[in-house]
Order: structure tokens, then sequence, then C-alpha cells
């Protein structure tokens, strides 16, 4: 069994649009979604989720696009205290 994913679904129109074609094709198995992004289709996003057989998970994304934190400078020693917390 294989497993082929699409990440950043949300970082383009054709890359959105590439994503749901290989999706019907059967090539893919999953996406995961920036869903802060100007081009995060939830149309197509909605026709992904509707197919049974095809997983949809989170891209975190937190400091491009529409960010999630305001005035948070993102540094490595930032992220690693971050990870460590779980």
């Amino acid at each position: 069994m294989y497993i082929i994913n699409a990440d950043d679904y949300g970082i383009s129109e054709d890359n959105n649009q590439a994503i749901l074609e290989a999706s019907k094709f059967g090539i893919l198995k999953s996406t995961s979604v920036m869903v802060n992004t100007p081009y995060c289709n939830y149309d197509i996003l909605q026709e992904l989720l509707d197919n049974p057989n095809f997983r949809v998970g989170l891209h975190l994304n937190i400091y491009e696009f529409n960010t999630i934190i305001q005035n948070c400078t993102i540094t490595m020693e930032n992220f690693i205290i971050v990870l460590d917390m779980f």
C-alpha cells in the first residue's frame, strides 16, 4: 500500500487544482491545507472532503499570509521551546 500526500493546499490556485485532479484519479490519498491563505478555495476543499477515500490534514502556518500570531518574531529558539512543552 502506498500513501502520496500533497503538501500546501491553498498556496496557489494551480496547486489547488492539481491536488483536486490528482485526487479524482486516485493518485493522491491526502493533502495538508493552509487555511489562512488567500488561495484556500473552500469549494474545492469541500469536494476533497466529500471523498471518503481522501484524507485532509491541517498545515499549521503561523507566520505567512494572514498570520495567527500578531507582532511576534518566530525564531528557532522560540520554536524549540514550544516543541519542548509537549
